[in-house]
């Protein structure tokens, strides 16, 4: 019986560990860049911020890939807002805006959902 208990803790503790680390990762790893608020979204749509999303589907990053929004990381783009993992994509993406913009869904439009340039305006 006491080998059922010991390999039970050592799953657990293991399932624990994993958790733990699936939690802190990030686009450039553990603990690196500035990550913003605490509050992780899975998809724009749960953000409630009162500004129109660019994209309500939008899931991870459009920089980096990185799955969960952070609703102090944005960028309005046409009076819309798209977000990101960190600040540091905020910044990569205002510099070439329209190399990303295309990898926000526009939601059914005929150019694959990239959008024509408009102004930028970043959050803090």
């Amino acid at each position: 019986m006491r080998t059922y208990w010991q390999m039970t803790l050592k799953i657990g503790l293991a399932a624990v560990a994993l958790m733990m680390t699936l939690s802190t990762a990030s686009c450039d790893g553990p603990g690196i860049g500035d990550r913003g608020g605490d509050k992780v979204e899975t998809m724009a749509k749960y953000i409630q911020d009162g500004v129109p999303n660019y994209n309500d589907e939008q899931k991870q990053c459009p920089i980096c890939g990185a799955p969960g929004l952070h609703a102090d990381q944005f960028v309005d783009v046409e009076g819309k807002r798209i977000y990101f993992d960190k600040k540091e994509c905020v910044q990569k993406f205002k510099e070439n805006q329209s190399a990303y913009l295309s990898k926000v869904s526009g939601g059914g439009d005929d150019d694959g959902g990239a959008k024509s340039k408009g102004p930028v305006r970043g959050g803090p």
